[in-house]
């Protein structure tokens, strides 16, 4: 796997979770694209938006989100914990 840095990108992975380890970036291309505030799971460290149809996913894919798997996900989630 190549090193990715969570807080260049936004990344969506196959279940459609977007996440960003920079908060302000995750939300302003939420903004971008749409999205609801309300889809917006607050949680910590695993904070991200639902995106819950192919057409959702596609546009954010297209807009600049960086697909990766959910393992990837996972690691950059624990690469931004340590970080901080």
């Amino acid at each position: 796997m190549t090193q990715r840095d969570p807080y260049r990108f936004v990344y969506l992975d196959e279940m459609g979770h977007l996440w960003s380890a920079d908060r302000e970036k995750l939300h302003s291309f939420a903004r971008s694209i749409n999205l609801k505030p309300e889809w917006f799971q607050d949680r910590p460290v695993l904070y991200h938006y639902d995106l819950t149809t192919y057409t959702k996913r596609a546009y954010a894919r297209a807009s600049g989100a960086v697909t990766i798997t959910s393992r990837e996900m996972v690691g950059l989630m624990r690469n931004a914990v340590l970080r901080s």
